[in-house]
């Protein structure tokens, strides 16, 4: 008796042919055993992703699923440190700012004063060396002339005071912004347009010389960020950190006094090539970031990436893939689906559907 003739098996041969044309799959450059149907993985070599299988779709197929395709285009990248970010109360350096105003007016004030005194006792010594003035009222004035000098001396001492206090919590560059009247960038702190944040570095790590600015985001989305702004060195430490710390301003939009942001400073020492693929080619199994390249016009490969990186474009991957090859950007998820689905038979092993 023919095998086709035996009933059961011409169930399995025309259960087979009417599931060929919806999918098949294989493993490149992969060998496979000879008792075995399972491909097996190519281990991640010189940076090279790992590939796992391919999944074959008609062009028919694909169009029925959407799928797009966009071409790697190769770029750089900076690596990043995550950093800690708090938008800092200005309250403190604003009463600062006013008692340092309030002593410079009473300074000038009393030096003004000095200055008429000093005037006033030349003239009573003229008068009485031409024989005008009592020398009582010379002494008189010297007295009168002393107690503004004391004056003079306690404003200043005031205005020392306070002015050492704002170098001390806020540094010199902030303190000289707080001591102009006519500072914009610290009237743009008053008027609720800028917000003054204090980022700490993780310890060990130092700010890159030359940078400029920071991304920072109050909800940790490394894809939506808003930049941030250096200024200086902050002689104030933080809660958040044992490392160095820095002033940085940014646009207050919906920031809140006391917030705790994200914060990625990049290491320009350390710059990386590879591609930039939009958050959609990426797909995850299994607690593993997977993509799919096109390598011909009806076959997809799978690729586990090891280095790749959140940017406000999608992903920065930083592995040694094709040049100029097409990777998924939509419809990834159902190719893998495919490619799980076709090794359900092998693994279940009992021919059930």
């Amino acid at each position: 008796m023919s095998i086709a003739s035996h009933p059961f098996c011409a169930l399995c041969l025309s259960i087979a042919l009417l599931t060929q044309p919806l999918m098949a799959w294989a493993v490149t450059n992969a060998s496979m055993d000879d008792d075995s149907q399972t491909p097996r993985r190519l281990t991640s070599q010189d940076n090279q992703p790992e590939t796992t299988d391919q999944v074959q779709l008609s062009l028919a197929q694909q169009t029925v699923a959407g799928l797009k395709t966009q071409v790697l285009l190769s770029s750089h990248y900076l690596p990043e440190v995550h950093v800690s970010a708090n938008v800092l109360d200005i309250q403190p350096l604003l009463t600062l700012r006013e008692q340092y105003f309030s002593a410079q007016i009473e300074n000038q004030s009393a030096n003004t004063a000095l200055t008429f005194t000093q005037q006033a006792i030349a003239r009573t010594q003229e008068l009485y060396r031409n024989g005008v003035n009592s020398q009582r009222q010379v002494q008189e004035q010297q007295m009168a002339s002393g107690a503004i000098q004391a004056r003079v001396s306690n404003s200043h001492a005031r205005l020392q005071s306070i002015n050492d206090q704002l170098m001390a919590n806020w540094g010199i560059t902030l303190s000289n912004w707080a001591k102009d009247p006519q500072n914009s960038d610290f009237a743009r702190f008053i008027n609720g347009q800028q917000a003054l944040l204090l980022i700490s570095l993780p310890a060990g790590h130092s700010l890159p010389k030359g940078l400029s600015h920071i991304d920072v985001d109050p909800n940790g989305e490394r894809q939506s960020p808003q930049q941030a702004q250096f200024i200086a060195s902050a002689p104030q430490g933080s809660e958040l950190s044992q490392g160095e710390t820095y002033f940085f301003k940014t646009s207050r939009r919906n920031l809140r006094t006391g917030m705790r942001l994200s914060a990625w400073m990049a290491k320009p020492d350390k710059a990386l090539t590879g591609f930039t693929i939009p958050a959609s080619a990426l797909i995850w199994h299994g607690g593993e970031a997977t993509i799919f390249l096109k390598t011909a016009p009806e076959h997809f490969t799978r690729l586990l990436l090891k280095q790749y990186y959140p940017i406000a474009q999608g992903y920065f991957v930083a592995e040694a893939l094709p040049a100029n090859a097409e990777v998924v950007v939509t419809g990834a998820q159902l190719l893998l689906s495919h490619a799980f689905r076709a090794l359900i038979p092998a693994e279940d092993g009992d021919g059930d559907d």
